[in-house]
C-alpha cells in the first residue's frame, strides 16, 4: 500500500497542478516599462571612474552616455493585453468567442455573422542620452561626493494590432465600423483605445541626485555608498491609449541607496588585474495620483461594454444618444502606491594599465503596484442588452448582482430594471502594475586617458534584459559614451 508520506506528495502535486491549470489571468489596461534612471548600468557607469585617479587633483566629472533600447520577441507579451496564455482573441457575434462585435458598434450584413480574431505583438524602442554630473568634494571630507543624473529619452510604442477576419464576414453598408481593429481607435473613446500607429513621446525620465561616500578598503578595495532621491520630473499616464509611451516613475517620488564594491580578485601580471564588481541598490516609491482604467471582476473585455447613465431618462432615444462604451466612463483618478523597486550587479572587472572590461548579471525587481480609487463615482452605469440598443418600447437591460459578459440577445437575465455598477464589481488589479523582475547580461568597456588639464574616460557597452513573464520586454541595450573629469 502506499505510505502516508507518499500519498501527500501525490494530492501536493495534484493540488498545485491543478491550482496552476485553475490560475486565471485578467488583462491588464496599463503597462509601465522600467524607466531609463533605474539602472545602474546607465546612471552609474562613471561613478566610480571620477576618484580612481589619484595622481591628479579632480574636482568635477561630466558624463554623457548615449543610449539605444528595442524589444524583440514581441508576441511574449500578448498575453499581458489579453489575458491568462492567449495570444490573440476571438470575435465572435455567435457568443462563442471572447467579444460580440456588437459592442464595438459593428453591424453585420444580413443573414450572416461577424467572426474575426484580433491579436497584439506590443514593440517598445527607446533613443536617449544620459546625463551626470559629479562633484568630488574631498575637501570637506576625503571620498565625499555628490551627482545628478538626468536622462532625456524618445520612446515609441506600437502594438502592432492585427485582425483576421473570416472569409465568411461581411459588413453591412450601414455599419458604423468596418473591423473591431477601426472601432478600437474611436476618437470618442476617451480611454482603452488600441492604436494601430506607432506612438513616440520625447522628454525627461526621473531625475536622480546623489550623496556618496568613497571608503578605501582592505587589500586595495573600494567602497562606494550613496543615497539618493529621484525626482519625477517626466510626465504621468493619461489612460487614453492600451499601450501608450511612458517615461519615468510615473509622478512617483523615490527614495532609495546603493552600495558598491570593487575588489581586486588575481593579478596576472604588472598590468593586468582582475576585480569584482558588487552593486546593491534599492528604492521605494511614494504614492501619488494617476488616472487608470479597469475592467469588472471576472469579466475580460467588460471596458467595451456599451454603458448608460442611469441617472438619465431610460427611453430609446436616450439609450441610442447617451450609451457609450465603458472607457468613457470607467477611467478613474486613483491612488497609486508604486512600492519599492531594487537590483543587484556582479561582474568580473578585467584591467589592463587605462583599459577595463566588465562582464555581469544584473537582476531588477518591482514589486506589484498598490492602487485604490481617489474619489467615489459621481454617477451609476448600467448595461443595456443588444436588444435595447434598437427595438422595443423600452430598453432591457442585463440585470442581477453581476453583470453578464455573455453579450447574448437572449439572456435569461434580460429586465427592465438595470443592474448597476458599483466600486466593488471592479477589478482593481486589471487596472495596475503586477510584479515584475527581469535578467540582464551585459558587456561595458571603458578606457581613460589623462591629461594635465583633464582625464577623458570612453564608455561602450551592450546588454541584452530578458524574463519568462510577459510584464518584461525582452529587450537589447546598447550604450556608448564619454565622460570627462576636470
Amino acid at each position: 500500500m502506499m505510505s502516508f508520506q507518499r500519498r501527500c506528495l501525490v494530492l501536493l502535486f495534484v493540488s498545485s497542478s491543478f491550482l496552476c491549470l485553475a490560475r486565471s489571468e485578467q488583462p491588464r489596461t496599463i503597462f509601465i516599462p522600467r524607466s531609463m534612471s533605474s539602472s545602474a548600468l546607465y546612471t552609474d557607469g562613471f561613478s566610480l571612474l571620477a576618484t580612481h585617479d589619484r595622481e591628479h587633483k579632480r574636482v568635477m566629472l561630466f558624463g554623457h552616455s548615449l543610449l539605444y533600447q528595442e524589444s524583440f520577441n514581441h508576441t511574449k507579451s500578448a498575453p499581458f493585453f489579453l489575458g491568462n496564455d492567449r495570444t490573440k482573441v476571438i470575435i465572435d457575434e455567435g457568443e462563442e468567442g471572447d467579444i460580440n462585435p456588437d459592442w464595438f458598434h459593428i453591424q453585420s450584413a444580413t443573414d450572416t455573422l461577424y467572426k474575426s480574431t484580433l491579436s497584439v505583438a506590443p514593440k517598445r524602442l527607446a533613443i536617449g542620452v544620459c546625463l551626470r554630473a559629479q562633484y568630488i568634494l574631498d575637501d570637506i571630507l576625503d571620498g565625499l561626493w555628490a551627482a545628478v543624473v538626468l536622462p532625456i529619452v524618445n520612446v515609441t510604442h506600437t502594438l502592432n494590432v492585427a485582425e483576421f477576419k473570416n472569409s465568411a464576414t461581411q459588413v453591412s453598408p450601414t455599419s458604423a465600423f468596418g473591423s473591431v481593429e477601426r472601432a478600437l481607435d474611436w476618437d470618442n473613446w476617451r480611454a482603452g483605445k488600441w492604436s494601430g500607429e506607432p506612438q513616440s513621446i520625447t522628454g525627461l525620465d526621473d531625475m536622480v541626485c546623489q550623496l556618496g561616500l568613497d571608503i578605501d578598503g582592505p587589500l586595495n578595495s573600494m567602497q562606494q555608498i550613496a543615497l539618493e532621491i529621484v525626482v519625477p520630473v517626466g510626465g504621468r499616464p493619461t489612460g487614453q491609449y492600451l499601450f501608450e509611451p511612458l517615461i519615468g516613475s510615473q509622478g512617483s517620488v523615490g527614495i532609495g541607496g546603493s552600495i558598491k564594491t570593487v575588489a581586486p580578485v588575481y593579478q596576472l601580471n604588472k598590468n593586468c588585474l582582475f576585480s569584482y564588481i558588487g552593486h546593491l541598490g534599492y528604492r521605494y516609491h511614494l504614492p501619488c495620483h494617476q488616472p487608470r482604467l479597469f475592467d469588472l471582476k471576472g469579466q475580460p473585455f467588460s471596458r467595451y461594454l456599451v454603458y448608460m447613465d442611469t441617472a438619465l431618462r431610460p427611453d430609446i432615444a436616450n439609450v441610442v444618444m447617451k450609451a457609450a462604451n465603458g472607457g468613457n466612463f470607467f477611467l478613474r483618478e486613483s491612488l497609486v502606491t508604486p512600492g519599492a523597486t531594487g537590483q543587484s550587479i556582479n561582474a568580473l572587472e578585467m584591467s589592463i594599465s587605462r583599459h577595463r572590461i566588465n562582464v555581469g548579471y544584473m537582476y531588477w525587481w518591482r514589486v506589484a503596484e498598490q492602487v485604490t480609487f481617489a474619489e467615489p463615482l459621481t454617477r451609476t452605469f448600467a448595461v443595456p442588452s443588444p436588444q435595447g440598443l434598437d427595438s422595443g418600447d423600452l430598453p432591457l437591460w442585463l440585470s442581477g448582482p453581476k453583470i453578464s459578459d455573455s453579450f447574448s440577445a437572449l439572456d435569461v437575465a434580460i429586465s427592465t430594471s438595470p443592474a448597476i455598477v458599483q466600486d466593488i464589481e471592479f477589478d482593481v488589479d486589471s487596472g495596475a502594475m503586477p510584479q515584475v523582475a527581469s535578467h540582464t547580461l551585459f558587456v561595458d568597456y571603458n578606457s581613460s586617458f589623462i591629461h594635465d588639464i583633464a582625464t577623458c574616460t570612453v564608455r561602450l557597452g551592450f546588454a541584452y534584459e530578458f524574463a519568462h513573464t510577459p510584464t518584461v520586454l525582452d529587450s537589447l541595450h546598447l550604450w556608448c559614451g564619454i565622460g570627462i573629469t576636470l
